[in-house]
């Protein structure tokens, strides 16, 4: 943001989670930083090529996770508030497309109820796979997807294998079902724990 908002101070990578937890990207760009039509479209150009160029690295056995899940039948649904081309993408590249999520909800401008924190997708989902609420948990590292899964009666795991969590990990513990701090953890409880 220095490019565009050089007199703002920098954030740490905690205060950035935190300012996440309560606004989502465009949010943050439009309402807090103010950014013009104009900025807003470079920004969209400059992430675009961002994606392009480097691939998005998964956290150290989640890849393994993911296989493991869709062997055992498991039907992996993606949330996002990034573009639905840039996940199509990523996944069709990575590993050369081994596994392709079964549904993707990306952000769309036109029509954000069709995104999380909305419950369009658990209702999709629910109808689309001919599932009950018990088949899904919805799993996130920030509130947009909890709320989502509490709006919708549906199970959800707050995740803080990352780095930055330390500020909201107390709010992502109030409102998640569990919360896994490695995705060892998040595997073991979902492949291995058959109490929930």
């Amino acid at each position: 943001m220095k490019k565009y908002r050089p007199e703002d101070q920098i954030i740490s990578l905690e205060e950035w989670y935190k300012v996440l937890w309560d606004h989502t990207t465009m949010q943050l760009l439009i309402d807090i930083l103010k950014l013009t039509d104009e900025e807003l479209e470079k920004i969209s150009f400059e992430w675009r090529e961002c994606y392009k160029k480097y691939k998005p690295i998964m956290f150290n056995g989640f890849w393994e996770f993911l296989e493991e899940f869709k062997r055992r039948g498991g039907i992996i649904c993606i949330c996002s508030h990034g573009l639905k081309q840039v996940i199509e993408d990523f996944y069709q590249s990575y590993n050369e497309g081994e596994i392709i999520p079964d549904s993707i909800y990306g952000y769309d401008s036109k029509h954000p109820e069709y995104c999380k924190p909305f419950t369009f997708p658990i209702e999709d989902i629910l109808q689309k796979f001919h599932l009950q609420k018990k088949d899904i948990v919805v799993i996130d590292d920030l509130s947009y997807g909890l709320i989502m899964a509490k709006n919708s009666g549906v199970d959800s795991i707050g995740t803080v294998y990352g780095e930055g969590h330390d500020l909201i990990k107390p709010k992502i513990t109030a409102i998640s079902k569990k919360v896994v701090s490695s995705v060892e953890e998040l595997k073991n409880y979902i492949l291995l724990d058959e109490s929930h």
